[in-house]
């Protein structure tokens, strides 16, 4: 069972164009034992992640040297990016004119972020855009293509960056989902796995890019699958598990460990619910969920470092926190 969960509260600060908080925060470290999972558990130390006074909090990747990058907020239009590193957190917003909520979803090891915010336009209209961060303080606006062959792009998010500087995401138009790759040159790479269905959010999700340019993310081609690209050959990946469906792969790290999450007991409505997933590079799999004292309805893990931590967030009794799991043992 899981102690207090880590929390904190923000103070302010601006810099480099964000609006910036600084807090202070104590680890509760937690022994994950007794998952209740539809196959073996991951082992590790739990540290549920929570903002105080948001109604929800989601870690999104973490970096070889523990560093952890999320979002977190109380509403659609309430949301806030944050980093978390060595105990201190900070709070970031895109503070770009227009903008009113930012979402943090990935880092690299020289502390380049990439993420979404929210940007007002003059109609009043709210349109989602990607960006990235560059650690020495350059701030670049990522948006699909303005006219494609099934439309404009209406939607964008940047969602993975490696150490070199290429950038994952997708975006949308009206019929379909987009994946993405950016090179660190700016090249921009639509990529369609063959044989995927519109409209969004259905599609093609690119989430994570690993040092050796390997890519995972999920499709849908009538269900949902996870998918690996090495250069020119994807692997499909659907968790070996009996009644499970709906595998995504949104995690990768430089030794080819990927993490996920899946739809388990799919034919039973009164047992269904979302658990996470461990693939070791040879396709050995593992299932684990939160370790609270009932089930919870979702565990979703997003992100594994070199080391082999995980981050994510879970969803027990209505309230969804954040999570690292220190499958090396805490720091």
């Amino acid at each position: 069972m899981p102690r207090t969960p880590l929390t904190f509260t923000p103070t302010s600060r601006r810099h480099v164009g964000l609006w910036i908080r600084f807090l202070v925060v104590v680890l509760a470290f937690v022994v994950l034992a007794g998952a209740r999972s539809a196959a073996h558990d991951e082992t590790g130390t739990f540290v549920p992640i929570e903002v105080r006074g948001a109604t929800f909090t989601a870690a999104r990747a973490i970096t070889a040297d523990g560093r952890i990058v999320g979002f977190y907020g109380s509403s659609a239009v309430d949301q806030h990016g944050f980093l978390l590193d060595r105990g201190t957190v900070t709070t970031i917003d895109v503070r770009e004119p227009g903008a009113r909520w930012t979402n943090v979803f990935g880092m690299n090891s020289r502390g380049d972020i990439v993420g979404s915010f929210g940007d007002q336009q003059d109609d009043g209209a709210i349109v989602q855009r990607g960006f990235v961060w560059r650690a020495h303080g350059a701030f670049t606006v990522i948006d699909g293509p303005s006219m494609t062959d099934d439309g404009p792009t209406i939607r964008t998010l940047a969602k993975g960056i490696n150490a070199a500087g290429d950038i994952t995401g997708y975006y949308d138009t009206v019929n379909k989902r987009h994946g993405f790759l950016l090179s660190k040159r700016g090249v921009f790479t639509t990529i369609d796995l063959e044989g995927t269905q519109g409209p969004p959010p259905n599609g093609t999700f690119v989430q994570w890019i690993n040092a050796r340019r390997d890519m995972v993310g999920s499709f849908f081609n009538g269900s949902v699958h996870g998918f690996l690209m090495s250069g020119d050959t994807v692997t499909q990946l659907d968790v070996p598990f009996a009644d499970s469906i709906n595998t995504n792969a949104p995690g990768l790290n430089d030794h080819g460990e990927i993490v996920g999450f899946y739809t388990a007991f799919a034919s039973d409505p009164a047992k269904r619910r979302t658990l996470g997933f461990w693939r070791d590079r040879k396709g050995h799999y593992e299932s684990f969920e939160a370790p609270t004292e009932t089930p919870s309805s979702a565990t979703v893990p997003t992100s594994i470092n070199n080391r082999g931590d995980i981050v994510g967030q879970y969803t027990h009794a209505g309230v969804t926190r954040g999570f690292v799991l220190y499958r090396g043992g805490p720091r």
